[in-house]
């Protein structure tokens, strides 16, 4: 039995066995049982793999950066996709902070998440196994075996999380271009060592933040949660039988006949 304090269940698992011979040792039986259930919760936050500052068209530069990316939209990041409900933000204003913040993130050799996200997965699971095992000589020399074994897995993954839109999509696609940086921290590697906050100070959209992650301020419509269920079942049995074989000089059966293992 085991516990988990994220999801606040119990585990239960527990295996039965039983063997035996009769007829003098002649005949003998094998009967097992397993079974468990889990329940699991994950959270956590990922990155889901790492871009360079320079990749899918590079961030928004400030208004008067030289040069301009993207190069349309005028004092906008670039114009509006074909996106409903997203509209492309304004650059962020020319001051000495903003240009020195977008030129450190826009280097090939620092780092960003592709899509940073929050995450909560949930794991059910339940297996049962059986086994059964007979052997059998009615005749010394002659042996007879029989093996069944039955398996049942049910398993489902449920994946919930609360993501920014993400920074691989193109201009087009309202990503990585609408993109304004506020703040931008790395390490000596190129790591972000700062912190995250999408929209930023100039929207209206409450900020979320992560540790880790440079500051940036994305277009509207970003935040948003997305949900995945999978569930899978699987199902084996197998048989296996033994005809009878001579075997010469063989010991007295009631010595070597053993009931066959039970498969964990």
């Amino acid at each position: 039995m085991g516990y988990n304090d994220l999801s606040n269940s119990w585990d239960p698992r527990g295996a039965f066995l039983i063997a035996d011979t009769f007829m003098d040792g002649r005949l003998g039986v094998l009967f097992s049982a397993a079974y468990s259930k889990r329940s699991l919760l994950e959270e956590g936050f990922s990155s889901v793999r790492w871009d360079a500052g320079t990749s899918v068209g590079g961030f928004c530069s400030p208004v008067g950066h030289v040069p301009l990316n993207p190069t349309t939209g005028g004092a906008n990041c670039g114009n509006a996709p074909n996106i409903p409900g997203f509209t492309a933000g304004t650059r962020l204003p020319n001051t000495p902070t903003n240009q020195a913040e977008y030129d450190e993130a826009s280097l090939a050799t620092n780092v960003h998440p592709r899509l940073p996200r929050y995450g909560r997965l949930t794991h059910e699971q339940e297996r049962i196994g059986l086994t059964f095992a007979l052997q059998a000589e009615p005749w010394e020399g002659g042996r007879f075996t029989a093996d069944v074994l039955y398996a049942d897995l049910n398993s489902t993954r449920q994946e919930d999380f609360l993501e920014a839109i993400s920074f691989s999509r193109t201009a087009a696609q309202g990503g990585k271009p609408q993109t304004s940086v506020v703040q931008a921290e790395y390490d000596s590697n190129g790591r972000p060592s700062g912190n995250i906050s999408f929209n930023g100070t100039s929207s209206s959209r409450t900020g979320c933040a992560f540790p880790g992650w440079p500051a940036i301020r994305a277009p509207t419509s970003t935040i948003r949660s997305r949900r995945r269920r999978r569930s899978m079942r699987r199902t084996s049995t197998a048989t296996r039988s033994t005809s009878a074989r001579a075997a010469a000089n063989r010991p007295s059966p009631i010595r070597s006949i053993r009931p066959a293992r039970a498969g964990r």
